[in-house]
């Protein structure tokens, strides 16, 4: 991946959203202390923390299933990253390599990083997604609830 073209961050912590209602993803710049906030959906939030927490259901859920699917394929997340953005909406895509052959796969951004993380791949932001989803010091998060599993 070309270094001016993505960001490559980290998934810094999800957060409650008390105005809006719902939970926050914050994708840290790896050299920065930016962070990109994403609005997602509980089920995905909970998906993204018990991966962070490294908590385990006793029974697969379905970020688990797809990365024993791609397991057993003998498979590889090669890197995730969110491609666009439009209106309030992010778009995402999942690089699978599988038998020296890559596939790219369009995703949702929540269900790529719950994957990323359970698969140890890397998360990058295409630049201009960064900067259009209005990247912000990590520091004017201080005061907001982490999400919890």
């Amino acid at each position: 991946m070309g270094s001016r073209r993505v960001i490559h961050v980290e998934v810094s912590r999800v957060i409650w959203d008390e105005q809006n209602k719902g939970p926050v993803v914050l994708l840290k710049d790896m050299n920065s202390d930016y962070v990109l906030p994403i609005w997602i959906g509980e089920p995905e939030a909970m998906a993204i923390v018990a991966a962070l927490e490294h908590y385990e259901f006793k029974r697969p859920l379905t970020h688990d299933l797809m990365k024993e699917i791609i397991d057993s394929l003998d498979a590889k997340v090669l890197h995730i990253l969110i491609s666009e953005i439009k209106g309030s909406t992010f778009y995402a895509r999942i690089m699978l390599e599988c038998n020296g052959n890559v596939a790219e796969i369009d995703a949702r951004p929540s269900d790529s990083i719950a994957l990323a993380l359970r698969t140890g791949s890397p998360i990058y932001v295409a630049r201009e997604v960064f900067e259009a989803g209005k990247a912000i010091p990590l520091r004017n998060f201080s005061g907001f609830e982490n999400y919890g599993v």
